[in-house]
């Protein structure tokens, strides 16, 4: 059986704030010289629970450094994710259908980034599916057809500027 920290500590939720103030005040204790604790008789304090402040100090030192960490392991979560539909989204424009080419095609001739096209059409929404087009608005043109306009992912645009042959 493993035990995993990061879980422990997140189920405890300490606040930054407190395990910061803990952290500190357990520190100080813990180091400085005692002629200092002395003068404020903390001295006898630190000899007689010296092993409890330890493992305060390390605690709150664990969970403010827990902290730290979330917003990086987050972005990086991200980042992953991003790196993933990217790989297949350029997987997925190496093998377009004719249709799906003339789809993509407009967008590049045209020069523009936004399209307006069926929603009905189960080209655009399999080029939706496999995130090469997104929906900005999510806003509906009802005439004739139904359509809305459809970007062209940023990193889409890119590549299938420097590999136009793909569209061909």
């Amino acid at each position: 059986m493993s035990i995993d920290l990061a879980k422990i500590l997140e189920s405890i939720r300490i606040p930054p704030v407190v395990a910061g103030s803990v952290a500190v005040f357990t520190a100080l204790v813990l180091f400085l010289p005692r002629w200092i604790l002395d003068l404020i008789s903390v001295g006898p304090f630190r000899d007689k629970y010296a092993m409890w402040v330890g493992a305060a100090f390390l605690f709150s030192a664990a969970v403010l450094i827990s902290h730290c960490f979330k917003p990086t392991t987050s972005w990086l979560k991200s980042k992953a994710r991003y790196l993933k539909v990217l790989r297949a989204g350029r997987k997925y424009l190496r093998s377009l259908t004719r249709e799906e080419k003339e789809i993509l095609r407009g967008y590049l001739k045209n020069g523009t980034r936004t399209r307006n096209l069926s929603v009905e059409d189960g080209v655009v929404r399999g080029l939706e599916g496999s995130h090469i087009l997104y929906n900005p608005t999510g806003l509906l043109h009802v005439g004739g057809d139904i359509t809305t306009d459809y970007n062209l992912q940023s990193w889409a645009w890119e590549y299938l500027h420097k590999h136009p042959e793909l569209t061909e």
